[in-house]
């Protein structure tokens, strides 16, 4: 088979994939729901735990408090440290803080 059909088909494939991809996000269910409790006020339900984050007067306020509690909930999950890079972290600045301590040290010592 010709080279550059190799590439098209490797470029197509990749194409189909991330397709795939964004479809499966776009058509995902959101974490936080808006339900309705009475007198004009909406609850901002959990569906992962299964618990009321807050209550809300007004539609428009709930829902802007779900996206902002799903947006919290995206940046928190990617940000999310697990205990190779914690460690990871520990040993830079112990590394940085005895550098920074031997400098002192030597600039200081007068034989």
């Amino acid at each position: 088979m010709n080279q550059t059909i190799q590439q098209k088909r490797a470029v197509l494939d990749v194409l189909r994939q991330r397709a795939k991809q964004a479809t499966a996000e776009f058509n995902a269910k959101p974490r936080f729901v808006v339900v309705p409790h009475q007198n004009n006020l909406f609850g901002v339900l959990d569906r992962k735990t299964g618990v009321e984050c807050a209550e809300v007067a007004g539609h428009n306020s709930a829902c802007q408090a779900a996206q902002s509690f799903e947006n919290v909930a995206d940046f928190t999950q990617a940000a999310q440290i697990n205990v190779g890079n914690c460690a990871r972290l520990m040993l830079r600045w112990i590394a940085v803080v005895s550098l920074v301590t031997l400098g002192f040290v030597a600039m200081g010592y007068q034989p």
